[in-house]
């Protein structure tokens, strides 16, 4: 159930940093959006990256059409829909070998 508390985690981190802003003044006040206008979900946590396949928590694995390196770690996963097709953006780690 830890994918499950990731994702409101995100909305919650999100929110308190727009009204960071507001408070120094160096935004408006956060807006409100309707439900379904901007759908998206960020996920952490237990990621496991393939050649062109990632596999998510819950969904599991979801075909790319990049090819992932292999020296990469996913930190957090965004899945966004736009036009009824959903998209896969990555935060990642890199990690370098020395020779």
């Amino acid at each position: 159930m830890k994918y499950l508390e990731s994702a409101p985690q995100y909305a919650l981190r999100y929110l308190s940093s727009a009204w960071k802003r507001r408070f120094s003044k160096v935004s408006g006040q956060p807006k409100f959006k309707k439900k379904g206008r901007d759908d998206s979900f960020t996920l952490d946590g237990s990621i496991s990256v393939g050649f062109n396949h990632i596999k998510l928590p819950r969904i599991g694995w979801v075909k790319t059409f990049e090819i992932l390196p292999d020296n990469v770690t996913p930190k957090s996963v965004t899945i966004s829909r736009k036009a009824d097709r959903w998209f896969v953006s990555f935060a990642l780690r890199l990690s370098f070998h020395k020779y």
